[in-house]
């Protein structure tokens, strides 16, 4: 479950007021510019920018021309130019706040958040800006005042999907979490979000006795959350439920064999019969789940061992996975690369294993990733390890669901799931944190885990 980045579409701004020029190329110029915008508004970005640019060489003191520009680049993907546009345009007005939003976007964009922050000022009168100003300190892990700048920006926008969701994902982080699964929910009416939410014919599962019942649970987001909050299948099994499980391809042979599942089904497949169902990610809003209640067993997942290895028992045999999905929007700040990982495979004592699928193994390493071609494979692997040390990935739930030590690898900013200032996980008794304390710095962590590694050894 993934805080998404706000999006931003073309500002309809009006031109700076004529001074000087022939007014028939004013008017040209104008008219070049709102057919710019229309077109950007289109989403035809390439084509809107040729427009504004036509009506920049005719009226090049323009300051809303060019923020319009740099907003078309910024949506082309092309960020130093829009930059250099916004740049352009408090050139000419230096006081506009237009330009500063918009570049103050850009920077957003580049990742360059703190220079982002210094372009959106808390200005609570202005809910665009407050919502993009709560991204910003997400990004620069400032949950608390992230939280106030989203509820800022809700006051004066309360159906604002987008920030309440992601206001929900930092009232998750803080451990308010009453609030922040019913935030949730909104996620459903994100239209970034939407077109994951099932069109079922049976009635939402709201909570009411289900004994007898058959209910149908479906995935919505990420094999790790899958994996973490297939859980609460195993919960309502125990209050009498016959529990129909719908999941990713990858999770069906693993799930498949957990006794509190009735029947597992591939995502898109056709159906069995239900009498109400509920996705995942709603469960603990449904169980009324408090951060002192988490339903938390040292495994609550078995493996088949399918595949045995042989692996050195003299040795601590370790596994381990150094990069997620490159389609989760944050991949950069929690992957790393594969060569972070050297000082553990020479600490004395230790052997370690790649887990990572589809990538080659290290120098040094044992390769365990080849047989695992599935995640019931993959359990298979981490049942026969010593521990499982990993990044922010579905490995690192799987180990935990299965009870195996595991040590994951944390960015600032990190998932909610895993809270602030901790170093374990009340989701995962076997979980041992390792944070970044510098954000997108590893080094101290890679220290940090070749350090423990040597003490357990």
């Amino acid at each position: 479950m993934v805080a998404r980045e706000p999006s931003d579409s073309l500002h309809r701004m009006q031109p700076d007021s004529a001074r000087t020029g022939d007014r028939d190329a004013l008017a040209s110029a104008e008219a070049l510019h709102q057919q710019g915008l229309r077109e950007g508004q289109q989403g035809r970005y390439e084509r809107a920018a040729k427009l504004i640019r036509r009506a920049i060489r005719l009226r090049p003191e323009a300051a809303a021309y060019r923020i319009n520009l740099g907003n078309c680049l910024r949506m082309l993907g092309r960020f130093e130019p829009a930059l250099q546009a916004c740049e352009e345009a408090l050139r000419i007005a230096p006081g506009s706040a237009a330009a500063r939003f918009a570049r103050g976007l850009v920077h957003i964009c580049m990742g360059n958040f703190e220079a982002a922050l210094s372009d959106l000022p808390e200005q609570p009168n202005q809910p665009d800006l407050m919502a993009q100003r709560g991204y910003v300190l997400e990004r620069l892990d400032r949950p608390e005042d992230a939280i106030h700048a989203y509820t800022a920006a809700l006051k004066l926008r309360p159906d604002d999907a987008r920030t309440r969701a992601n206001r929900a994902h930092q009232l998750l982080l803080m451990g308010q979490f009453e609030l922040g699964w019913r935030e949730y929910e909104w996620r459903w009416r994100n239209p970034e979000f939407a077109h994951l939410r099932r069109n079922l014919s049976a009635p939402a599962w709201d909570g009411s006795a289900i004994k007898g019942r058959r209910l149908l649970l479906h995935a919505e987001q990420g094999l790790g959350d899958t994996l973490q909050f297939v859980r609460y299948a195993k919960l309502a099994a125990e209050q009498g439920a016959s529990v129909v499980l719908e999941c990713q391809p990858e999770l069906v042979t693993l799930l498949s064999r957990q006794s509190f599942c009735e029947d597992v089904v591939t995502y898109g497949c056709k159906l069995p019969t239900y009498d109400c169902h509920a996705p995942l990610l709603s469960l603990p809003r449904i169980f009324g789940t408090k951060l002192e209640t988490i339903p938390s067993e040292d495994a609550y997942l078995t493996s088949g061992n399918d595949v045995h290895y042989d692996l050195d028992s003299s040795l601590l045999n370790v596994g381990v996975v150094w990069a997620g999905s490159s389609q989760h929007p944050h991949d950069a700040a929690r992957s790393l690369k594969p060569e972070c990982f050297s000082e553990i495979a020479n600490v004395k004592g230790v052997r370690a294993h790649s887990l990572q699928y589809g990538a080659a193994a290290p120098e040094g390493f044992g390769d365990l990733a080849r047989e695992c071609t599935d995640f019931n494979k993959t359990a298979s692997a981490i049942d026969q390890l010593d521990l499982v040390i990993t990044a922010d990935t579905g490995v690192a739930h799987l180990a935990g669901a299965l009870g195996k030590p595991v040590w994951i690898l944390l960015p600032r900013p990190c998932d909610w799931r895993w809270l602030q200032a901790r170093d374990d996980s009340p989701w995962y008794p076997t979980m041992r944190l390792f944070r970044q304390s510098q954000i997108g710095h590893w080094d101290d962590v890679m220290d940090d885990v070749a350090d423990a590694l040597r003490r357990t050894v």
